[in-house]
This record gives C-alpha cells, sequence and structure tokens, in this order.
C-alpha cells in the first residue's frame, strides 16, 4: 500500500506534469532508477454491441443477481451512467433514461427485480459483451444449455424463487442441485 512504500524510507515526487516518481532524491536525481508509476488507464466508453448476434436470444442465462454483479463488473472497465446502459440496452425511456437501471440495481436476493422489464435486455446485453469481449462460457452456462436442451420448448431454468409461494406436497422442501439452482426437495426423491 502507499502507507507501507512511505514507511520503506522512499521519497515520492510529485512534480508538474511529472506524475508520481519514486526515487531517492528528487526529480532528475539517480534517474536510472527513478521510473515513472504506471498511470491508471482510462476507462473506455461502452462498446456498441448492437451487431454482435447471439446463439440464443430467447434465453437468459443469469439470474437477476447475476445480471446486477455482470453490471457491477462492467462499471469497473467502462465509463459509463445508468442512462448510458439503458441506451446501450435498448430501454432508455422518458425523462430519465437511468432510473429503471438505478431500480433494478438496488432490487436484493437472488431474483430481486425478475419482474422488472430492464431484467431481459439487461441480460441480453450482458451476453453480447462476453461474445464482444470473446470470453469464453462459463461452466454453469454450458451445464445450463445441455440441461435446458431436454426441457420443452428448450426453456432455461435458473431455479425457483425461494421469495414465491408454491403449491407443493407435505415434506417437500427447498435444496440446491448440482448447478446451485433453487429447487424442490422431498424425502422420498
Amino acid at each position: 500500500s502507499f502507507n507501507t512504500f512511505m514507511t520503506a524510507g522512499a521519497n515520492v515526487v510529485v512534480g508538474a506534469g511529472a506524475g508520481l516518481v519514486a526515487g531517492a532524491g528528487g526529480p532528475g536525481a539517480g534517474a536510472s532508477a527513478a521510473a515513472p508509476l504506471a498511470a491508471a488507464a482510462p476507462k473506455l466508453r461502452l462498446p456498441d454491441v448492437t451487431s454482435v448476434v447471439l446463439d440464443d436470444e430467447e434465453n437468459v442465462f443469469l439470474t437477476p443477481k447475476e445480471v446486477r454483479a455482470e453490471i457491477s463488473e462492467l462499471k469497473r472497465r467502462y465509463k459509463f451512467s445508468n442512462g448510458d446502459f439503458a441506451v446501450a440496452c435498448g430501454v432508455a425511456k422518458g425523462a430519465q433514461p437511468g432510473a429503471p437501471i438505478g431500480r433494478f440495481l438496488a432490487a436484493t436476493g437472488d431474483f430481486g427485480g425478475e419482474q422488472m422489464d430492464v431484467y431481459r435486455p439487461a441480460a441480453q446485453f450482458i451476453e453480447k459483451m462476453r461474445v464482444f469481449e470473446e470470453r469464453p462460457k462459463s461452466k454453469k452456462r454450458k451445464d445450463l444449455e445441455a440441461d435446458s436442451e431436454g426441457r420443452p420448448g428448450k426453456k432455461v431454468f435458473l431455479g425457483l424463487n425461494p421469495s414465491t409461494k408454491y403449491l407443493v406436497m407435505a415434506g417437500t422442501y427447498m435444496t440446491k442441485d448440482s448447478l446451485g439452482r433453487n429447487v424442490h426437495g422431498h424425502p422420498g426423491w
């Protein structure tokens, strides 16, 4: 950390246009030993991913919680506001286009925000970013695709929402399956 760096006896010189320079003596002293520290690269704007074509435009492979985590990760790598993200997802409406994104990001739990109009477009945008950045599909994603092959209409099952009430047999309980999804279990199953 910076404090550790300072207590180690190193001098840090901040000069006009010089940036932070580590060395023993000041500007110009021991030029071979003094090297400018790498400045943080400026964040890039969100790329236009409208031309990215997905294998599966119908299904969403991320829970709302995972989408929120991916948006947070994107904000670490790119510079954009909630309004910019709403425009990129194609859900910008009204005088405050970023407000629905803000409400979605404020939702909590695995399935908080699943009924919001921005969830599916945001999940699709995240998937397009994955393709654009040439990141591989996760193991969970591949397993969800394989699991959906055997389902009617090839719909992806992301799990049961523990906040939703279900009509079940006596003795049924909520558990996690091999993919980490919430499913119903029963002692006889």
